[in-house]
C-alpha cells in the first residue's frame, strides 16, 4: 500500500515488503543528487556514507558524497537557470511556491513516513513539520508577488530609484534534526526572491530534500532552479567555496558554522548562520503551574530534545521549585518511549549511536560532578526486538546543578532538561544572560509588566512569553551573539536573499565645476 502511495506520489523512492509489518523496508536505488531535474550520480564520488533509520540502526541506503565536478554541474546549471528564473514575474514564483505547499500537504502521510524513518522522531511531529514547511511555502509566496523597491524624490525634480534585486545562486546547507523544514526555510525565500539553489542536506538525513526537489519539479518550476548535492563536510566545503554562489545559508553547530564563515571570507560572500543554542527559560512563581510544565515540556523534548532552541537551562524560583520538580519527574516518566512510526509514541529514537552515546556521556558527568539524576539519563532498548538496536534515551531531569557545569554550559542536544533554583528577577537575568549563546529564551509568570521586563534584557533572538518553540514563518528566527547572524522567516528574511541597487536619474542640467570658472 505505501508503496502504492508513493507511486502515485510521483516519487522515485519506495517500500518493500518486510517482515516487520509496521515497518516495511525503504528500496532506495536511485541516486540521490537531483541536478537539472533529474536525479544523476556523482561523476566524482567521494567517500560513501551510509544512511541509518535511527529506530531500528538498520542501514537504508548508502550514498556517495560528490566531489568538485559534481559541485561544479550543479552551480553550473543553477547558474544557467538564473538568468531566466530571476527574471520570472513575482506572481509566476507566488504560484509556483504556493503549489508546492498544496502539494505538500496533499502527500503529508507518505512524507511524514520517509521524515521520521530519516530522522527518527514521532510521525506526529513529522506531520507538523510539513505544515510547517508547508506554511512557510505559502507566506513567502505572498511576498514573492508583492516584491518591490523604492521611489525616492531628489529637491529639484529629479528622483531615484532603488530596485531589490536578486542574488544569484544560493548554497543551502542543512541540518538533521528537521530535515524538510529546513529546506523549505532555505529554499523559500530564496526562490521567492528570484535566485536559484544548490541544496546539500546533511549526510544523516538525505531523503526528504530530494522529495521536495521532485514536487518542486510537479508544481512547474523550471530545471535547475532548485538542486540537490549528497555528500559530507567536504562537499559542504566545495559548495561554499566555490566562485558561482553568491550566498550560503547554514544551520548546524556553532564549530561547523565557523568553517562555513571562513570558507566563505575568501569570496566575501553573504552568509545566513543559524546555529546552536543554550536557551533559558524563567519559571517564575505566580505563573500558572500546568502552562509552566507543558511548556518546560515543549521546550526540551520535541525530537527527542535535538532542537536548537531547546531551553535546557530551567530557572525556576525557589518557593515553586520542589512542586515543580515533582510534577515535571511525574509528567516525564509518563513518556512513551518507541517506534516513531507508533502514533502513541512521545519520544523517538536520537538521530545516531554517536549523538546517543555523546548524551549519556555528559549526563554521567553531570552525576560525577555532583549533580541529582531524579529521572532517565540513560540508553532505552524497546521491547520490541526489531527496535532493539535503535538509538533511544530515557528522558532525563537533572537537579542539583551549578552555574559552572558542563550540563548547564554545553548544549546537550539530547532530552535532558536541568533545574536551576533563582531567587529574584536581578539574579536570574544575569544569569540566563551569561552564555557565549543566544539563540532563544522564554519566561512564565502572570506579571505582564515583568515578562516584558525580562523578555526585553534576556540576550537572544527569540523569546517566547507563557509558552515555548513556536515560531510561526511570519516573524524572524535567528541568535544573537555565536548563535548566528542573519535571519530565517519573516519579512526580514527578504533583505538576506536580495541586495539593493540605486539608480540616480537627473532631470535637470548637469552642474559642473570644472567646466566653468570657480
Amino acid at each position: 500500500m505505501l508503496r502504492n502511495a508513493l507511486m502515485r506520489s510521483g516519487f522515485r523512492s519506495f517500500f518493500t515488503h518486510s517482515t516487520h509489518s509496521k515497518r516495511p523496508n525503504l528500496n532506495i536505488t536511485e541516486p540521490l543528487n537531483y541536478i537539472g531535474g533529474k536525479q544523476v550520480a556523482p561523476r566524482e564520488a567521494l567517500a560513501v556514507f551510509q544512511v541509518q533509520d535511527p529506530a531500528t540502526g538498520d542501514v537504508i541506503c548508502s550514498c556517495p558524497g560528490s566531489g568538485k565536478t559534481d559541485v561544479d554541474d550543479a552551480v553550473k546549471v543553477a547558474g544557467k537557470a538564473y538568468d531566466s528564473w530571476s527574471q520570472t514575474s513575482g506572481v509566476e514564483r507566488s504560484r509556483i511556491l504556493n503549489s508546492v505547499a498544496k502539494r505538500l500537504r496533499e502527500r503529508q502521510d507518505v512524507v511524514s513516513e520517509i521524515e521520521s524513518r530519516d530522522c527518527g522522531k514521532p510521525i506526529w511531529e513529522s506531520r507538523a513539520d510539513i505544515e510547517a514547511a508547508a506554511d512557510c511555502l505559502a507566506y513567502m509566496a505572498g511576498h514573492a508577488a508583492v516584491l518591490s523597491g523604492q521611489h525616492v524624490d531628489i529637491p529639484g525634480g529629479s528622483f531615484a530609484i532603488v530596485r531589490r534585486e536578486s542574488l544569484g545562486v544560493c548554497a543551502g546547507i542543512g541540518v538533521w534534526n528537521f530535515p524538510l523544514l529546513t529546506v523549505c526555510w532555505k529554499a523559500a525565500p530564496a526562490l521567492a526572491c528570484g535566485n536559484t539553489m544548490v541544496y546539500k542536506p546533511s549526510p544523516l538525513t538525505p531523503l526528504t530534500a530530494l522529495i521536495v526537489a521532485e514536487i518542486f519539479e510537479e508544481a512547474g518550476l523550471p530545471a535547475g532552479v532548485f538542486n540537490v548535492i549528497q555528500g559530507e563536510e567536504t562537499t559542504g566545503n566545495l559548495l561554499c567555496r566555490h566562485p558561482g554562489v553568491a550566498k550560503v545559508s547554514f544551520t548546524g553547530s556553532v564549530a561547523s558554522g565557523k568553517k562555513v564563515m571562513a570558507a566563505c571570507a575568501d569570496g566575501i560572500k553573504r552568509v545566513t548562520l543559524e546555529l546552536g543554542g543554550k536557551s533559558p527559560l524563567i519559571i517564575f512563581e505566580d505563573t500558572d503551574m500546568d502552562a509552566a510544565i507543558n511548556g518546560t515540556m515543549n521546550a526540551n523534548f520535541l525530537s527527542q530534545g535535538q532542537v536548537c532552541s531547546n531551553a535546557t537551562r530551567v530557572y525556576v524560583q525557589r518557593s515553586i521549585l520542589d512542586h515543580f520538580v515533582e510534577r515535571l519527574v511525574r509528567e516525564t516518566e509518563q513518556l512513551k518511549i518507541g517506534d516513531p512510526l507508533e502514533e502513541t509514541t512521545h519520544i523517538g529514537a536520537t538521530i545516531s549511536k554517536a549523538q546517543l552515546d555523546k548524551v549519556v556521556a555528559m549526563v554521567d558527568n553531570a552525576k560525577a560532578e555532583g549533580a541529582k539524576i531524579l529521572t532517565g539519563g540513560h540508553r532505552f532498548i524497546p521491547t520490541d526486538p526489531h527496535l532493539e538496536n535503535g538509538y533511544y534515551f530515557q528522558p532525563s531531569v537533572i537537579t542539583g546543578c551549578t552555574d559552572n557545569m558542563e550540563i548547564v554550559n554545553v548544549e546537550i542536544f539530547g532530552a535532558v532538561v536541568t533545574v536551576l533554583p533563582f531567587d529574584t528577577e536581578e539574579e536570574v537575568i544575569t544569569r540566563a544572560n551569561f552564555t557565549e549563546l543566544g539563540l532563544a529564551g522564554g519566561v512564565f509568570t502572570n506579571d505582564i509588566r515583568r515578562a516584558h521586563r525580562v523578555a526585553n534584557k534576556l540576550h537572544a533572538g527569540g523569546i517566547c512569553i507563557n509558552n515555548y518553540n513556536i515560531y510561526p514563518p511570519q516573524v524572524p528566527f535567528g541568535g544573537y551573539k555565536m548563535s548566528g547572524i542573519g535571519r530565517e522567516n519573516g519579512a526580514a528574511v527578504i533583505d538576506h536573499y536580495t541586495q539593493l541597487k540605486t539608480v540616480y536619474v537627473e532631470m535637470n542640467k548637469v552642474d559642473c565645476p570644472f567646466t566653468k570658472p570657480l
